[in-house]
């Protein structure tokens, strides 16, 4: 669960400190632009590793953390090792260093500024949140029955990666970046080509939601009026709680 002041200040679009760390800022859509959202992912991507996706990913059978794997693999290959530096810089905006005993740091080695196993989930739980990846491994660990537990396995599955970049239309294609872009700036509501840029993704995805709830919400009212089933649509206001997909 968001605690209410992380959920104001990702709103808000703050950075956010971890401990005497280090600052997590968020990404904004024009810095994405920048990048590349292909680059973006592949940071994204490499950050936000679960366990299962490593050992799907890589075949291996045994558990191994995201720490772990990744001062492993950092440690054996000088190119993955790069990157991995690429994309703690792409949202510490700090240089990042690589100790071969096993953990990164930032500044000089005698600062103690160290991203290590006993901070590393602190630091991808705020990642997540930033960029909306949240894998319901909180909500999962409240859960006492198994019915509930098979559930959320469903839906963490059926999650993708970015399922906040791609959502699918109504013929079943994919809609990226540029797509949802270019819809919520043409919605209106004083967003535009000219200002949506300086939106965070927290705060793009929140938009955009929010968009889609008052679109339904006009939709169902105008279908009720027409004569619909009203046992058949689901009538939610858009001033209410967004909904996780």
């Amino acid at each position: 669960m968001i605690d209410l002041d992380l959920s104001l200040k990702l709103l808000s679009g703050m950075p956010i400190k971890i401990d005497n760390l280090c600052t997590l800022f968020p990404t904004t859509l024009k810095k994405i632009a920048e990048t590349g959202v292909t680059i973006y992912n592949q940071y994204l991507s490499i950050l936000c590793l679960e366990t299962e996706d490593i050992k799907k990913l890589y075949d291996i059978k045994e558990d191994i953390s995201p720490f772990d794997f990744i001062t492993t693999y950092s440690y054996h290959n000088n190119e993955y090792e790069k990157i991995v530096i690429e994309a703690f810089e792409f949202f510490i905006k700090e240089p990042v260093r690589f100790n071969r005993q096993g953990f990164f740091y930032l500044g000089e080695l005698d600062s103690q500024k160290y991203i290590d196993q006993n901070n590393y989930e602190l630091f991808r739980k705020v990642i997540r949140k930033q960029n909306c990846l949240d894998y319901l491994e909180e909500e999962k660990a409240l859960v006492a029955d198994e019915k509930t537990r098979e559930i959320l396995e469903k839906m963490k599955k059926a999650e993708e990666m970015v399922r906040k970049i791609k959502n699918g239309n109504q013929d079943g294609e994919s809609l990226s970046l540029f797509d949802l872009v270019s819809i919520l700036a043409g919605h209106g509501n004083n967003l535009n080509l000219s200002n949506i840029w300086d939106l965070t993704m927290f705060q793009f995805n929140d938009a955009f939601n929010r968009m889609k709830m008052l679109e339904e919400y006009t939709v169902n009212i105008q279908s009720l009026l027409h004569g619909a089933d009203s046992k058949k649509i689901e009538l939610v206001h858009w001033m209410s709680k967004i909904k996780k997909d």
